[in-house]
């Protein structure tokens, strides 16, 4: 049994005891009260999720980045989540391997995926989020030049006094396991 393409949510909490419980209170089993309840724990399965990398609470969504793209769990129709009334969306086939390049900037994730630098917008056209590209018309020959296995170790940051993003990372051409915590 496998467990890589579902994300499991816990039901509301409502005391400490609750923590880790992810499943519902009715007996699925039970003639009588089988139903799942809005407030329930739970899973949401994502068939051609490839592993998670990180999770990201964005509005009343949770954003999935994961190495084989990037999905959008969240209520339908503009509601919040609950484990009776939920839709997942995948936002782009570009996932990450970088789970600290995922960097929190004034509530809008900004990260690092294969080729280049990305963040979301969102679009009140499709009540959704855009995947956007920030390095395709800048510095994407310069992120294109950092090996692709040092990528997976990249460290993120954001300023907000200055408003910056700042990321570190090993530039090293001949990059071993040694080096995974070795930023120049």
């Amino acid at each position: 049994l496998t467990a890589s393409n579902k994300i499991f949510f816990s039901p509301i909490i409502q005391s400490s005891t609750q923590y880790g419980q992810c499943y519902q209170k009715n007996d699925p089993s039970n003639e009588y009260y089988f139903e799942l309840l809005a407030d329930d724990g739970g899973v949401v399965r994502i068939l051609e999720i490839g592993t998670v990398v990180r999770l990201f609470a964005i509005r009343s969504s949770i954003v999935v980045f994961a190495t084989n793209g990037v999905w959008l769990i969240g209520g339908s129709a503009g509601s919040s989540f609950r484990a009776t009334d939920f839709t997942v969306k995948k936002l782009s086939s570009l996932g990450t391997t970088s789970p600290q390049s995922i960097v929190d900037v004034k509530g809008i994730p900004v990260w690092w995926a294969e080729d280049g630098i990305y963040t979301m917008q969102y679009d009140p056209n499709y009540d959704s989020f855009q995947i956007i590209s920030l390095t395709q018309t800048t510095i994407k020959q310069f992120f294109l030049d950092i090996p692709v296995e040092n990528r997976k170790y990249v460290k993120g940051t954001y300023n907000p006094l200055e408003e910056i993003v700042y990321w570190i990372y090993n530039s090293n051409e001949t990059f071993t396991s040694s080096d995974h915590f070795k930023f120049d």
